[in-house]
C-alpha cells in the first residue's frame, strides 16, 4: 500500500510540472537570436537597429524600447555574416555563408532583389554614401561593386591573396578600403578599381575589421591581437590602441572615441580616446565575445552583438546596459 501511494504521488507531481511549465526554469524562452550576432547596423535617424545572425535570421529592433519590430526567419540558407542599412534607410542589404547578397525593404521586410553572389561566403557589405552602389567582400578573394538599381556588377577588384573580411567607403565615396586574410590593407579608387596603395603589413593575424574615421583622415583596423590607427594619406601607423583578444571595433560618429570589443577571453567593450589612446571606460555585462559594434547617430548609445546571441544597448553616459530587467 505504501509503495502504491509513492507511485501515485510521483505521478501527481509529474502532472503538476508539465501542466504548469512556468514553474520550470528551462521553459522560459527569451526573444531574440538563437545564434551568434555577426552583424549590426543602425538607420540614419537612429530609430531602428538591424541584426544578422548565425541562426539565418534578420531582426529589426526599435532603439528606444529594444523591442523586435521585424523578424525575417531563414532570410538566408546559411549563417548571415553582415547586414547594412542603405544611406536613406529604406533598404537593408544582407550577405551570408550561402554566398548570396540580398536587398530587403526596411519597413516591411519583403525581398527587393537577389543581388548576386560570390563564389564563397559574403563577409562584409558597405553602401556607397550616395546609395547608388553596394560593395561586397567575399571569401573568393574578390571585392565587387554592384549597381543597386540595375542589379549588375560594375567592377570587380582583385588583389588580395586570401579571403577579404572587411571593406568600407570613405565619406566622399571616391575610395574604398579593404582588408583580409593576407593581413594587408588596400586602398582602391572607386569605381575604376585602381589600386592606389597598400599599407605595410603590421598585423600578426588576418585583419577582420576596418573603418574610416568621420573625417576620412584615419582608418582603424583590427586583427585578433591588435587594433591599429592609421594615417590614410601617409599610410603610417598613428597608434596601436589595443594589444590582445580583439573581436570588433567601431568609431564614434564624432570620431573622438573608439569602441573595441573583446573576444572570448575578455567579453568586455573598451572605449578609447582617439587623441591620447587612453581608456575612457570598460563596459561589462556581455556573456560572450563581442562580434559587432555600432554607435547611434548621437553617440549617446553603443549597440553590440555577440556570441551570447544578444543585441545589447549601452548608455555611454552611465556606462550601463539599457533594457536590463
Amino acid at each position: 500500500m505504501k509503495k502504491k501511494n509513492t507511485y501515485f504521488l510521483s505521478f501527481f507531481f509529474f502532472l503538476i510540472l508539465f501542466s504548469f511549465p512556468a514553474f520550470a526554469e528551462e521553459e522560459i524562452v527569451l526573444p531574440g537570436h538563437t545564434g551568434t550576432v555577426n552583424g549590426i547596423d543602425v538607420n540614419k535617424d537612429g530609430k531602428f537597429v538591424v541584426s544578422g545572425s548565425n541562426d539565418k535570421s534578420i531582426r529589426v529592433w526599435e532603439s528606444k524600447t529594444n523591442k523586435e519590430r521585424l523578424i525575417l526567419e531563414n532570410a538566408h540558407l546559411a549563417a548571415i555574416r553582415t547586414v547594412k542599412y542603405s544611406p536613406a534607410g529604406n533598404v537593408i542589404a544582407s550577405g551570408g555563408e550561402d554566398y548570396k547578397i540580398k536587398l530587403w525593404r526596411a519597413d516591411k521586410g519583403t525581398l527587393v532583389r537577389n543581388l548576386g553572389n560570390h563564389f564563397g561566403s559574403v563577409n562584409d557589405l558597405d553602401f556607397h554614401p550616395d546609395g547608388r552602389w553596394l560593395a561586397s567582400a567575399g571569401s573568393d578573394q574578390k571585392i565587387k561593386i554592384w549597381d543597386i538599381q540595375r542589379g549588375n556588377v560594375l567592377n570587380t577588384f582583385i588583389g588580395h591573396q586570401g579571403e577579404v573580411f572587411a571593406i568600407c567607403f570613405n565619406r566622399k565615396g571616391n575610395i574604398l578600403a579593404s582588408a583580409g586574410e593576407d593581413k594587408t590593407i588596400r586602398i582602391w579608387e572607386v569605381p575604376s578599381g585602381r589600386l592606389l596603395k597598400t599599407f605595410a603589413i603590421s598585423h600578426r593575424n588576418p585583419v577582420q575589421y576596418l573603418q574610416f574615421s568621420p573625417d576620412d583622415k584615419k582608418i582603424v583596423s583590427s586583427g585578433w591581437q591588435e587594433v591599429i590607427l592609421w594615417d590614410v594619406e601617409k599610410s603610417t601607423i598613428i597608434r596601436v590602441v589595443s594589444g590582445q583578444d580583439v573581436s570588433a571595433v567601431a568609431f564614434s560618429r564624432s570620431g573622438k572615441t573608439l569602441a573595441v570589443g573583446g573576444g572570448h577571453l575578455k567579453k568586455t567593450i573598451k572605449l578609447w580616446n582617439i587623441t591620447d589612446g587612453k581608456t575612457i571606460a570598460e563596459l561589462e555585462g556581455s556573456e560572450g565575445a563581442i562580434s559587432s559594434l555600432v554607435f547611434m547617430p548621437d553617440d549617446k548609445i553603443l549597440v553590440s552583438g555577440g556570441d551570447d546571441y544578444q543585441v545589447r544597448f549601452w548608455d555611454l553616459e552611465t556606462k550601463k546596459q539599457l533594457f536590463v530587467d
